[in-house]
């Protein structure tokens, strides 16, 4: 296993009796297979249970539905999937991946959001922690393998408060 690419997942949303994929994590897992497709990289799927529902019994970690998403529209990518599923939120899920691309010794690209990866960036350079990820890690915006955009604004601004609160030392881990 050299190269991996991360998926960091957005959420879910209960829909029709079931638990399904947002939009995000929808679009995260499309450039994914495309990524899969072109360089043949193991996948990272990153995300468990929200963590205002992790006393809520039956609702399944958004790497395992990101899993189901991504083998129902490929299965042979099935077998370069690795589940992350204890994360709950953004640092969760790059502390993780942290160790387990340390405990591996490979080249890692952390995919998402052009409006999540600031703070990604701002949370690499502030935790110690993650200092490994540091120079390391490539970030792949999602909305440079897609052929739209659907971006609001208040999905923007949130991001950039939570690198004004990063900066800050007050954003809550």
């Amino acid at each position: 296993m050299k190269e991996i690419v991360a998926v960091l997942s957005a959420g879910t949303e209960f829909k029709d009796g079931n638990w399904q994929l947002d939009y995000w994590s929808t679009t995260r897992c499309d450039v994914a297979l495309k990524l899969w497709r072109l360089h043949s990289w193991h996948v990272i799927l990153s995300g468990g249970v929200h963590r205002y529902n992790r006393n809520v019994q039956g609702i399944p970690s958004v790497a395992s539905l990101m899993k189901d998403y991504m083998v129902s529209k490929e299965p042979s990518v099935g077998q370069r999937l690795v589940l992350e599923e204890d994360s709950s939120t953004t640092y969760e899920q790059l502390y993780n991946i942290t160790k387990f691309v340390h405990s591996k010794k490979c080249d890692v690209g952390i995919l998402s959001n052009c409006w999540h990866l600031p703070r990604i960036s701002a949370l690499l350079a502030y935790c110690p922690q993650l200092r490994y990820l540091v120079g390391e890690a490539k970030l792949f915006p999602v909305e440079a393998y897609m052929v739209t955009q659907d971006i609001n604004n208040e999905v923007i601004e949130s991001e950039v408060q939570g690198i004004k609160d990063i900066l800050s030392g007050t954003y809550k881990f």
